[in-house]
């Protein structure tokens, strides 16, 4: 199967989306060390400035999975990797319905052709007598 030269439409939307979704949360990861560091630090517990941190780390971590997806190659595990981050977002109430839409069309065999992705492809192990 070869890859579809056209980009459906719902490639460069997830893409948009993906963007936005990368500075949002850059913006919170900057919102948040801003916080951190205006208060003194000997006034937070030890494990409130650990859990302080470890979210700024999460927030970048989910800030650069999103902002790498436009840069990606057209293959198979990058669409995974797409109904990945799309279906983390499912799990936000805010994000939820914009991204369940984009996954809807995300799935259709446009998308699957650009980024040559086999739409016959087996779940479990193939059967001998089919």
């Amino acid at each position: 199967m070869t890859a579809s030269k056209t980009r459906p439409r719902v490639v460069l939307i997830t893409y948009v989306w993906s963007v936005m979704m990368a500075l949002l949360y850059l913006g919170l990861a900057g919102l948040c060390l801003f916080i951190f560091v205006s208060e003194a630090e000997e006034t937070v517990p030890t494990s409130i400035q650990l859990f302080r941190w470890a979210v700024v780390c999460f927030v970048l971590i989910l800030a650069v999975g999103h902002a790498v997806m436009p840069v990606l190659p057209r293959r198979k595990p990058v669409w995974v990797y797409g109904i990945v981050l799309l279906g983390l977002a499912c799990t936000n109430l805010v994000q939820a319905p914009f991204a369940i839409p984009i996954l809807v069309f995300w799935v259709k065999p446009a998308v699957r052709k650009y980024f040559n992705v086999s739409s016959h492809a087996t779940v479990g192990p193939a059967t001998a007598g089919a």
